[in-house]
């Protein structure tokens, strides 16, 4: 079971990172793509209230890259960190619809469950918004990621019984955490969900 669902990871890493990469943008876009591609190759500051984690991260890719290809590398982060949220989205759905199918009589609750992760995923990874994201150079595919990253966290944090195991996963999402608001602050929404595991864990 394992095996298959980590090919099933690994083709829908590849395809939809084939597809975004294929559709990327060869230089700027429209909105912030341009401030962006130049803040990375310059290593500088963005608009308010700033990306320094993404530039940092892009800034070390564009050490190995021409400067001619600076625009497309970067824009290819986006579909790589956008293939890679599909993916995360993938696994998120698979284990909540296989923990729903616990109880379930049918024999098949594994294939729905996987059927659940495949079309959630491709629902997000052939979203208009979404797409247009992951093809241009932007902030939102990484933070999409970090965010995911988390709450797959907190769905391991909430399924661990041992003491040890449980703190380095919160550990984890704390350290994710202060990664992911040099992207973007969106990510401090996670901080209310967490909340609400938290504690119906603690008290449940």
């Amino acid at each position: 079971m394992r095996k298959r669902k980590r090919i099933i990871e690994l083709i829908l890493f590849v395809f939809v990172f084939f597809i975004y990469a294929f559709s990327v943008s060869n230089n700027i876009a429209f909105w912030d793509s341009a401030e962006f591609i130049t803040s990375n190759y310059n290593l500088q500051a963005t608009h308010p209230p700033g990306a320094p984690f993404y530039t940092l991260l892009c800034s070390f890719i564009l050490f190995f890259v021409s400067g001619s290809w600076s625009a497309l590398v970067i824009n290819l982060v986006s579909a790589f960190f956008g293939a890679l949220t599909v993916v995360l989205l993938y696994r998120i759905t698979f284990l909540i619809a296989l923990k729903l199918l616990k109880n379930s009589l049918s024999k098949n609750s594994n294939n729905i469950a996987v059927l659940a992760g495949i079309g959630s995923a491709l629902t997000l990874a052939f979203s208009t918004t979404f797409w247009a994201v992951s093809t241009e150079a932007e902030v939102y595919t990484l933070s999409s990621f970090l965010l995911l990253l988390m709450f797959y966290f907190m769905l391991l944090w909430n399924n661990c019984d041992e003491a040890i195991n449980s703190r380095k996963i919160l550990l984890g999402i704390v350290f994710l955490l202060g990664l992911s608001t040099g992207v973007h602050l969106i990510n401090l929404s996670i901080i209310i969900p967490l909340s609400i595991l938290y504690i119906h864990k603690r008290n449940g």
